[in-house]
């Protein structure tokens, strides 16, 4: 009685989120709107305003919108996942073959210098060498704002008891004050099901709202009012690009809604945002006003009912706590501040986490583009980066949380942008190269450009396509079809032609696990690129057990680069968590993870490059799940790099490679008890920090802490300590 019991309870234990004290784990919330000195929320900037670090991002997987929380005017800013300047263009260079011989020669003749020169001056693209041209007003183009909206309010009297929040449970950014008697409320979300953005007003009075609506944008756009509702469009790169169209409807309860647009004596208030572009949608405006006639004849109940279904269909897949923290209930920006004073909070450790969960299936979902730069928030026409896809580790780093915390199919705009590349690249690799199969380098647009953009020092990178086939393994790594896999693999495929048919043989040496062909003194001992540690994370050929020699002698390096001043931007420093995690050093990785926040991440918990890049979010949450689940050496490894400071906590959710999900309770720093769900049948290996046995069911010990059973699809199978 007293066996059967105790495995009730634990698989009540995992059931539930934790049976821990209750921390707000889900939550972003401030004292003041997102404004600062000298960008008055009137007189806003539209370009990279400081303010903009302190707004709080919504998204469903398209539309986006950054939610600044003014009093007087209320700014929202408007993404779309598509709004690209530029057009498809021919950058390849027809040239670069013919020196190809010639640099290769040099090199193996050790003449780097001369080498260098011809690279720079024959391999690159044609035209400028910088995508043809890198910028909004060129044929590369850059990822632009859909918008503003601002609120224009006709308030009397200082604002009181403000508050404004993210609630990461809901999705609904949400802002409320007193001003006299009256108390003003908003919730903004974006929904997927209504593919629009929902805004509520509501005053705790009759009459108690009236303001100006107003929609724009800085350049390209023109905007229209028609009774209760405004429209936005405008086209892109002088007419040759994509065109584009904002509609918004404001409903209104009481009051009336007046030309131009004007809200008065209102009670409560919906707007409702809808917006599309021409990319691969010629009927954009067509369908523009189709989801806009869905959605306005929906209550706003029904609104927030459909968007909450679709949401937490995917937020409540993985819950984490990571123990109690003093600080949990002040503001997020308070919790960075002591946290930068040395004080501990594993509950913003574990909001961080959720936090990186939630930017990625907002900015990326199946049937959308994938996540780029800045995920789809921008407040540019001409963002930093051009908010591209760079190939040389940005891109791949949005993803690797996608399959560990249990978001597999917002992994497949990726999937589908890495294959759309294949037929583009093909020529890129004839032209450049006079070789079979496909090669994409740095930079890539929506346009499929696969040249090598910008300068050769860092934009001649061909081996961009075989890191980025990993994403098409791993998706299936972490869930065995074959069905999909055959849809890959010609990809796949076609990327390793092009590699035998692009390298050659160094007819006087040969090396083992060098990045250069010589053991040249590094330049700059603190780079933030640690490519040449890729075996270790996000590949598997180094691992801390199987290779344990090459293991350490990673250690060394990433000691190296951190004493040289390494990790010193945001998405180097998450990089650095999955490296110490992967070496099974928990209190490095920890130490990481706390740099990353305290000095990498802004105040709204955007990672800051600088500026705001999103890969150090997503990687920074990959490393937390690192710490906790890994399964890359063909088994399942459970808290594998859990710092002291975690004490006691639980797991549920995260996903492991042979299609497996898993969920963990320990205590005392000690593991107590897990969950392994099998989303198919075969054989699992388990290592656990301590011996366990397998509760009602038989397993084989392979090693000491090495349990293997059988499993069938949809079985589960609990872990207990002996």
């Amino acid at each position: 009685m007293f066996v059967r019991l105790k495995g009730l309870f634990i698989m009540l234990f995992l059931t539930l989120p934790a049976l821990l004290p209750a921390v707000s784990a889900d939550r972003l919330w401030y004292r003041q709107p997102a404004t600062v000195a000298g960008e008055a929320e009137s007189g806003f900037s539209w370009q990279n305003s400081k303010a903009f670090s302190q707004a709080l991002p919504i998204g469903n997987g398209r539309l986006g919108g950054m939610v600044f929380g003014g009093v007087n005017t209320e700014r929202i800013l408007l993404n779309e996942g598509s709004m690209w300047s530029g057009y498809p263009q021919d950058a390849d260079n027809p040239t670069a073959l013919q020196y190809l011989p010639q640099i290769r020669k040099l090199l193996f003749e050790r003449k780097y210098t001369e080498a260098q020169e011809m690279t720079y001056r024959y391999l690159a693209c044609k035209g400028t060498g910088s995508g043809g041209g890198n910028g909004a007003n060129e044929a590369y183009g850059s990822y632009e704002l859909l918008g503003n909206l601002a609120l224009h309010f006709d308030h009397k009297g200082e604002a009181q008891e403000y508050h404004r929040e993210l609630d990461l449970s809901t999705g609904i950014a949400k802002v409320t004050y007193r001003i006299g008697d009256t108390t003003y409320t908003r919730e903004v979300f974006a929904s997927r099901p209504a593919q629009a953005i929902v805004i509520r007003l509501t005053a705790s009075r009759a009459n108690g709202l009236n303001f100006d609506v107003v929609l724009n944008r800085p350049a390209g756009a023109s905007t229209e009012a028609q009774g209760d509702t405004l429209t936005m469009h405008g086209q892109f790169s002088n007419g040759k690009g994509v065109g584009y169209i904002c509609s918004l409807k404001a409903i209104a309860e009481q009051g009336t809604v007046r030309g131009g647009l004007r809200i008065a004596g209102a009670k409560a208030v919906t707007l409702i945002v809808c917006a599309n572009t021409g990319f691969r949608n010629p009927k954009y405006a067509e369908s523009c006003a189709k989801s806009m006639e869905t959605a306005s004849r929906k209550s706003y109940a029904a609104l927030k009912r459909e968007h909450l279904k679709d949401y937490q269909s995917l937020f409540n897949r993985v819950s984490l706590n990571l123990g109690r923290t003093p600080n949990a209930d002040l503001p997020t920006d308070e919790r960075l501040e002591r946290l930068r004073k040395g004080e501990e909070d594993p509950a913003l450790v574990s909001l961080y986490f959720q936090y990186g969960r939630y930017l990625l299936f907002s900015s990326s979902r199946p049937g959308g583009l994938p996540a780029n730069l800045q995920g789809i928030w921008t407040e540019s026409t001409q963002t930093p980066w051009n908010g591209d896809y760079h190939h040389n580790i940005n891109d791949q780093m949005n993803y690797w949380g996608a399959e560990t915390t249990n978001l597999a199919e917002c992994h497949e705009p990726f999937i589908e942008y890495i294959k759309s590349l294949q037929e583009p690249g093909s020529k890129t690799a004839k032209v450049h190269y006079g070789a079979n199969g496909w090669v994409v380098h740095t930079i890539s647009n929506i346009w499929g450009y696969t040249s090598p953009g910008e300068h050769p020092s860092w934009g001649q990178f061909p081996t961009a396509g075989a890191w980025l086939c990993l994403h098409l393994w791993e998706h299936y790594a972490f869930q065995p079809d074959k069905v999909y896999l055959e849809k890959v693999y010609p990809t796949m495929r076609a990327s390793a032609q092009f590699y035998l048919d692009f390298l050659v043989e160094d007819p006087k040496s040969r090396y083992l696990l060098m990045e250069w062909m010589e053991d040249f003194d590094e330049t700059e001992p603190g780079h933030r690129h640690i490519s040449h540690l890729f075996a270790l994370h996000p590949g598997n050929q180094i691992t801390y057990r199987g290779t344990p020699e090459l293991a350490h002698a990673a250690r060394i390096s990433l000691e190296r680069r951190l004493q040289g001043g390494g990790g010193h931007t945001g998405w180097s420093r998450a990089w650095i968590i999955n490296f110490w995690a992967r070496l099974h050093d928990s209190e490095k990785a920890h130490e990481n993870i706390i740099a990353l926040l305290a000095k990498s991440t802004l105040p709204n918990l955007f990672d800051n490059h600088p500026p705001f890049q999103i890969d150090g979010n997503f990687g920074g949450s990959g490393g937390i799940a690192e710490t906790l689940l890994q399964s890359q050496s063909d088994e399942i490894e459970l808290l594998p790099a859990l710092p002291k400071a975690w004490a006691n906590g639980s797991v549920k959710g995260l996903r492991a490679r042979g299609g497996y999900e898993v969920a963990i309770a320990w205590e005392g720093g000690r593991i107590r008890s897990a969950v392994i769900t099998a989303k198919q049948s075969g054989t699992c290996r388990v290592r656990t920090p301590i011996r366990m046995a397998l509760h009602g069911g038989a397993a084989q010990y392979a090693e000491p802490t090495v349990l293997v059973f059988e499993t069938k699809a949809g079985g589960k199978y609990t872990l207990e300590t002996e």
